[in-house]
């Protein structure tokens, strides 16, 4: 067999395993844009409540994967603060940019910082659709300015690694969990230069979710445990944010 057959064989190999695992990967967005639809995001409103909270997020804020609102961030958060005000502006698909728009619309319509804290937690789509550094540092810097416009304090919560989520395969894996890595530099720095609070949701090598299998039937959301678990890291910060 000659080596131009050699070489076109592999590439038809090639060619096959990657509309395998594009059919696969449509498949699971599918069931991601299905389960979303089964959950309403969790908010509660009591304007006049002396503890109010905003959060902003993407899906992760939103709640994709759980089983119902209540086990969700938010709804956590509406469980431990049953009498706070909590907005909840979440959006699925949610980009960096437009968690920035969505604060400077709020900071840009209050004369006075409406919130006791800003909860941000967004940049998964962005490291996932490559987003270059450089601009995601520039929409950090300007979405936690808004958010301190907005909110006495600010707690950025940082992305997962989410190459480690079981929906991603060889080569797909390595790329995100290098992208995650950066991001979770990326997003310490931007705290610390900001002066607002941070939560790292981010594993090198030990991740609880990946260890336990704790993900949604879209195999990268997290389920209704695995929420509890990213809870549990956020929700010491966020309460040393809040009036005693």
């Amino acid at each position: 067999m000659n080596t131009a057959r050699v070489l076109s064989i592999v590439v038809g190999v090639v060619v096959v395993l990657i509309i395998i695992e594009g059919v696969r990967l449509l498949r699971h967005i599918a069931i991601s844009k299905r389960i979303t639809k089964d959950i309403t995001k969790f908010e509660r409103q009591r304007p006049a409540a002396r503890t109010r909270l905003l959060f902003v997020g993407d899906s992760t804020g939103y709640g994709t994967g759980t089983s119902h609102a209540r086990f969700s961030l938010v709804g956590r958060l509406g469980a431990d603060y049953p009498d706070a005000h909590i907005e909840n502006v979440s959006r699925n698909g949610s980009l960096l940019i437009g968690v920035r728009d969505t604060l400077r619309d709020i900071a840009e319509t209050s004369t006075t910082a409406p919130y006791d804290t800003v909860i941000l937690m967004a940049g998964g789509m962005d490291m996932l659709y490559g987003t270059p550094r450089w601009l995601v540092r520039r929409l950090l810097q300007s979405a936690l300015t808004y958010g301190k416009r907005c909110g006495r304090a600010v707690v950025l919560v940082g992305p997962n690694n989410a190459g480690r989520a079981p929906l991603y395969r060889f080569p797909l894996s390595n790329l995100y969990q290098g992208r995650a890595r950066q991001f979770d530099a990326l997003y310490r720095e931007a705290a610390q230069q900001a002066n607002v609070h941070f939560v790292s949701l981010y594993g090198e090598r030990t991740d609880p979710l990946v260890e336990r299998n704790l993900f949604a039937t879209d195999k990268t959301h997290p389920n209704d445990e695995g929420y509890g678990i990213w809870y549990d890291q956020m929700k010491g910060v966020i309460s040393s944010t809040l009036p005693s």
